[in-house]
C-alpha cells in the first residue's frame, strides 16, 4: 500500500516555503528557479523520455508496433510546433504563473485519463492535450521567467532549472519500473498523476513569481545606464544585443543556422534517448539497463550545471564546442553499446552534453536579441526543437521496424551530431560578427558626436 503521508508532508513544506523565503536574504529569483526545477522534474521526464517504459506492456496489450506507440510522442510535439510561438507571445504579455498552474492541472487530468484507454487511438487524443499542457509548464515558461529575473548568472540559473529534468528522470525511472512491474501500466498512470499533482502544483502556486517587481526587486545584475558601445569588439560576457526583430531574424542566415542546429539537437537527443531502454535491453539485463538509465539521468543534471558554469565562465563559443563534442562521443559509444562499459560511457557523454540543446539556446538568444523580441524568437526556436523531438524518436522506430536493429540509426546519428555542432557553432559566430559590427558602428557615431561637440 502506497504511503500518502510523504505527499502530505511535501505539500506542507511547500506551504511553509514562502514564509521561509521572506525571512532569508537569498535573492528571490533563485526560488523561482527552484520552482521551475520542481516542475521540470515532476512533468518533463514522464512526458517524453520515460514514455518508452510503457512501450512493451501497451504494445503487447493492444498488439501494435513500436512505431505506432511512439506516434504519441509525435502528436505531443506536433502541438508544440503549432503552439510554441503562440504560447511564447501569450506568456510574454500575460502571467507565466497562471499558465503554469493551468498546465499542471491539465497535465495531471490527461495523464490520469490514460489509464482508461481502450485502444491506442485514445492515447493519441490524450497525448495531444498532454503535450499542450506540458509546454505550459516546461522549457518555454522557465526561460521566460529566468530572462526576467536574471541579467547576470543567467547560465547558472538556466542550468539549475533544466537540471530538474535529469533529477526527475533519475528519481522517476526506478519508481516507474517498480510500479509497472507490481501494479501494471493502468494503475501506474493513476499513481504517477497523483504524485505530479502533489509535487508540481504547490511549487507553481507558492514559489513562482512573474517578475522581480512583485517582490520589489530588480533583476539580478541589472545596472541602469551602463553602455558598452565604447568597445571595439564583443566578448561572450557583454550584454550587447542586435536591433533585429523576430521576423527580421528569420531572414538572417545565422538565425537559420541556429534553428537548424537546435532542430538537430532535439532530433538526435530525443531520437536516441527515447530508445535507450529498449536498445540497451536487447544486450543487457533489466538491472544493468536501469543502472545505465539512472547514470544517464544523474549525469544529465551534472552536465546542465556544468554547461551553465561554462557559459558564465568561458562563454558561448567554447560551451558549444564542449557540448557538441560530447554528443559526437555519445553516438560513437552508442554504436558499441552492446558492451556494458561502452553503454556506461555513452550515458556519461550524453549527460555531459545534454546542456547543448537546453541550457545554451535561451542564454544565446538572450545575448543576441533584445528582451522585447525574446518571447517571439524563443517561440520560433521552440518550434524547431519540437519538430526535432517529434520526428527523431519516430525515425528511429521506423528504422528499427524495417531492419530489426538500432545500429543503422546510430551511425546516421553520429553524422548528424557532427552536423549539429557545425550548425550551432557557425550560427553563433555569425550572430557574434553582426554584434561586433553593430558595436563598431555605434562607437563611430559616439566619436563623431564627440568631435562635433
Amino acid at each position: 500500500m502506497y504511503d500518502y503521508r510523504y505527499i502530505t508532508r511535501f505539500i506542507y513544506l511547500n506551504l511553509r516555503m514562502e514564509k521561509f523565503v521572506e525571512k532569508k536574504k537569498l535573492f528571490y529569483g533563485w526560488w523561482v528557479v527552484i520552482g521551475c526545477m520542481i516542475l521540470m522534474a515532476s512533468i518533463g521526464p514522464i512526458s517524453i523520455p520515460l514514455t518508452t517504459m510503457y512501450l512493451i506492456p501497451i504494445t503487447e496489450e493492444f498488439e501494435i508496433s513500436r512505431s505506432a506507440f511512439l506516434i504519441i510522442n509525435t502528436l505531443m510535439q506536433a502541438l508544440g510546433i503549432l503552439f510554441a510561438p503562440i504560447l511564447s507571445k501569450a506568456m510574454g504579455k500575460g502571467s507565466v504563473k497562471k499558465f503554469q498552474i493551468f498546465g499542471v492541472i491539465g497535465f495531471v487530468l490527461t495523464y490520469f485519463m490514460n489509464s482508461f484507454a481502450p485502444n491506442i487511438w485514445f492515447l493519441y487524443i490524450t497525448g495531444m492535450f498532454q503535450g499542450l499542457f506540458f509546454f505550459m509548464t516546461g522549457a518555454i515558461p522557465a526561460n521566460m521567467l529566468i530572462s526576467k529575473w536574471f541579467v547576470t548568472k543567467r547560465g547558472l540559473a538556466t542550468s539549475l532549472g533544466f537540471a530538474g529534468f535529469g533529477i526527475g528522470g533519475f528519481v522517476m525511472s526506478p519508481i516507474l519500473s517498480f510500479l509497472l512491474e507490481d501494479f501494471g501500466w493502468r494503475m501506474t498512470y493513476r499513481i504517477v498523476a497523483m504524485i505530479v499533482l502533489a509535487v508540481a502544483l504547490p511549487a507553481a502556486i507558492f514559489l513562482i513569481k512573474d517578475t522581480p517587481q512583485e517582490k520589489n526587486l530588480l533583476p539580478l545584475g541589472f545596472r541602469k545606464g551602463i553602455t558598452q558601445t565604447s568597445k571595439t569588439s564583443v566578448t561572450d560576457e557583454d550584454e550587447v544585443q542586435l536591433p533585429v526583430s523576430a521576423k527580421q531574424a528569420l531572414k538572417k542566415n545565422y538565425f537559420r543556422l541556429l534553428l537548424f542546429g537546435m532542430f538537430l539537437s532535439a532530433f538526435v537527443g530525443a531520437g536516441s534517448s527515447t530508445h535507450f531502454a529498449p536498445a540497451l535491453g536487447e544486450f543487457h539485463s533489466p538491472g544493468h539497463t536501469a543502472s545505465v538509465l539512472s547514470l544517464f539521468s544523474i549525469t544529465g543534471v551534472i552536465g546542465k550545471l556544468l554547461m551553465g558554469w561554462l557559459l558564465d565562465k568561458v562563454g558561448i563559443t567554447k560551451s558549444i564546442i564542449f557540448g557538441g563534442t560530447c554528443f559526437v562521443f555519445c553516438m560513437f559509444f552508442l554504436i558499441q553499446s552492446q558492451t556494458l562499459a561502452m553503454a556506461y560511457l555513452m550515458a556519461i557523454a550524453f549527460g555531459l552534453g545534454s546542456g547543448l540543446g537546453t541550457v545554451i539556446p535561451p542564454v544565446l538568444f538572450a545575448r543576441v536579441f533584445k528582451p522585447s523580441e525574446f518571447p517571439a524568437v524563443f517561440g520560433y526556436s521552440s518550434s524547431a526543437v519540437q519538430v526535432g523531438l517529434a520526428t527523431g524518436a519516430l525515425t528511429v522506430a521506423f528504422l528499427y521496424d524495417i531492419y530489426s536493429s538500432y545500429r543503422l540509426a546510430w551511425f546516421i546519428f553520429l553524422g548528424l551530431a557532427l552536423l549539429q555542432l557545425a550548425a550551432l557553432l557557425f550560427g553563433w559566430l555569425g550572430a557574434k560578427k553582426q554584434i561586433d559590427l553593430e558595436v563598431s558602428f555605434a562607437r563611430k557615431n559616439v566619436l563623431l558626436t564627440t568631435e562635433n561637440e
